[in-house]
């Protein structure tokens, strides 16, 4: 509640939780409903949208869908690695659905950030859920999620990650690994390794992502 409070002005809409479905209008009763009415309306118009080969993600689904900040999630996760989540995952989950109630439109809410910067070498167009496929199929959205791939690496650039990871590791010395995680420090430091070489390169690896556009 505090979190859509902060963003919406209406924070009272439904919630819901995707965990192993996609956007079918089979599968819509299964979302697990999470707060404000239990109203489907509009993630079944969406699904049913999707359902017609003919629709488009960024004209048919924008009376369902807020695609600007769904382009700009599914841009972010991209850049982030966020590949354990929908759409990047199948059958989807690790994100939240909030119907808005002043436009009945949806907005996806990510959690579950724990494998990110994990997999440099997969393309971030690289999708299995189905509002993903059909958005890269629609040129016009195509196009927003290409931008939103570089605001958000811009984003991650200006907030020097690098130098914070760094400094904080400074302040964990290796006598406390040993005694409160039950991997070795040898671990530790490769997993960090990693990690600073996936926000390092990200730019290049995505400019050389034969299905991104270039900023």
């Amino acid at each position: 509640a505090r979190f859509l409070k902060r963003w919406f002005d209406d924070n009272d809409g439904p919630l819901y939780e995707m965990f192993d479905v996609d956007l079918v209008p089979e599968s819509v009763y299964r979302l697990d409903h999470d707060g404000g009415p239990d109203d489907r309306s509009s993630i079944l118009g969406l699904a049913n949208m999707l359902a017609d080969p003919t629709a488009r993600v960024s004209v048919e689904g924008a009376a369902w869908l807020d695609v600007d900040t769904f382009t700009a999630y599914f841009g972010a996760s991209g850049v982030i690695g966020q590949f354990d989540a929908y759409p990047y995952s199948f059958p989807g989950d690790d994100v939240y659905l909030y119907v808005d109630p002043l436009d009945q439109r949806i907005h996806m809410l990510p959690h579950g950030g724990d494998e990110t910067f994990n997999d440099p070498d997969r393309p971030a167009d690289y999708v299995f859920g189905l509002l993903a496929v059909r958005c890269l199929a629609d040129p016009a959205c195509e196009e927003m999620f290409d931008a939103a791939i570089w605001r958000a690496q811009d984003t991650i650039e200006a907030m020097n990650l690098v130098a914070r990871i760094e400094a904080w590791s400074a302040l964990v010395p290796p006598a406390a690994l040993r005694q409160r995680t039950p991997f070795s420090v040898a671990d530790v430091n490769a997993a960090r390794a990693q990690q600073l070489d996936f926000i390092q390169n990200r730019r290049v690896r995505l400019q050389q992502m034969p299905g991104i556009e270039g900023p």
